[in-house]
């Protein structure tokens, strides 16, 4: 079996292989050439758009090439991109140059989305930053909002009797939180107008906290409660949502909206958050810090998030999986 530059060895959890970050042009090169020998006008715009120049005589000498075990990235075609915002799209609120052309590239042939615990208007200003129109995952996948208009166009609502009772927890025990409702958010009590609340994050928290915190809640029935490493602190998050409400259901939702399934998206993420997403997608791409509960289930580990890991996932692995497609 002939293996691309960059492939390292096969996932034991998964079954497709974990490709870590090799020689970048050589790895999208291999897969580049895959498409080429089955579609001259592919490889001829691949070219062009990933900047490598292939002289006709290797059309010949990789006709012969088989397949990548465990994942042809030519028979699926993928309907969009999700991806997270801190830890993955951004490392501390800073969207660097790199990162933004890889995602304006891969949006010019798929919807991109970006889906985080974020509050809804932190979302719509990162997607348009990246000129991106497709709808958008906010609060966990509480939300999913158009951003060109900024209108919800779907959400769900914790029960109100649970959501004052975990704010009154917070801040019985003078933990920081954000409260966020579809009109906006709050981070004291004085300033709870709204009880109709999408999620609720207790924020800044040792481990240590955010698992007892978890504890306290872990067997309430009409809650859905996860901790998130908050990148630009060092810190952590537990963010409370309703019952069966995640990225993940968020992720299904979309993929009803699209009139497509979520096993032809393409799903990015470095946090326990994630997690729900990435096990309903069909292209499982990690970053390097993220935990082993999501190394264990990836079809790709990128580089770290400093690194621009997120372009480099996208130049050498989801563009020519795009262009082979």
């Amino acid at each position: 079996m002939v293996r691309p530059p960059g492939l390292t060895g096969r996932n034991p959890g998964r079954g497709p292989p974990v490709w870590n970050r090799g020689k970048r042009s050589d790895a999208a090169r291999y897969y580049l050439l895959h498409s080429v020998v089955r579609d001259t006008r592919i490889g001829t715009q691949a070219n062009l758009d990933l900047g490598l120049k292939l002289p006709c005589d290797l059309f010949d000498s990789f006709s012969a090439l088989p397949p990548v075990e465990g994942h042809n990235l030519n028979r699926r075609t993928y309907a969009a991109l999700l991806v997270d915002l801190d830890g993955t799209l951004i490392a501390t609120d800073t969207l660097t140059p790199g990162v933004a052309a890889a995602v304006k590239r891969v949006s010019e042939f798929i919807p991109v989305s970006i889906a985080t615990g974020r509050r809804s208007s932190d979302v719509i200003d990162y997607a348009r930053r990246l000129g991106l129109t497709a709808p958008q995952i906010s609060n966990g996948g509480a939300t999913i909002l158009d951003p060109t208009t900024g209108n919800t166009l779907w959400s769900s609502a914790l029960p109100e009797g649970r959501a004052r009772e975990i704010v009154r927890q917070v801040c019985a025990e003078q933990i920081n939180f954000i409260a966020t409702h579809p009109s906006g958010d709050a981070t004291a009590v004085a300033d709870m107008t709204h009880w109709d609340l999408t999620r609720i994050s207790a924020m800044d928290l040792l481990e240590f906290r955010a698992d007892e915190l978890m504890a306290q809640f872990s067997g309430a029935p009409d809650l859905y409660v996860v901790k998130v490493y908050l990148h630009y602190n060092g810190l952590w998050a537990v963010d409370f949502t309703g019952a069966g409400v995640n990225k993940g259901s968020a992720a299904r939702k979309l993929a009803q909206m699209m009139a497509v399934e979520s096993d032809r998206f393409i799903v990015a993420g470095d946090s326990f958050n994630d997690l729900p997403m990435l096990e309903v997608a069909g292209l499982r791409i990690v970053m390097a810090s993220a935990p082993p509960e999501l190394k264990a289930i990836a079809d790709y580990v990128a580089p770290a998030v400093e690194e621009d890991g997120l372009a480099v996932a996208i130049d050498e692995l989801i563009l020519p999986a795009l262009l082979a497609g």
